[in-house]
């Protein structure tokens, strides 16, 4: 699961979605990732921009987490569908 943070540019952040039960990445289709030809991670032009992502498709799943990378590989979002509001 490769992917190079360094061909980010400034405002742009990548999201990983993970099962919140086991801790397994999912590829951009809420499916396990299991092959390097599925992509577990999207790229989004900004944090709220992954944001919106997040509140639109992640949270309705209700066990599916998501975390948010800038190019620096700093964690800039989480969310935990245990804290649900």
């Amino acid at each position: 699961m490769k992917f190079n943070f360094s061909t980010l540019n400034d405002k742009q952040v990548a999201l990983l979605r993970t099962d919140a039960i086991t801790g397994d990445v999912l590829d951009d289709k809420f499916e396990l990732f299991l092959s390097e030809t599925q992509n577990a991670y999207t790229v989004f032009e900004s944090v709220n921009d992954a944001k919106t992502y997040v509140n639109l498709t992640v949270k309705p799943m209700r066990s599916v987490e998501a975390l948010v990378y800038n190019r620096a590989m700093d964690v800039v979002f989480y969310y935990d569908p245990a804290e649900r509001n």
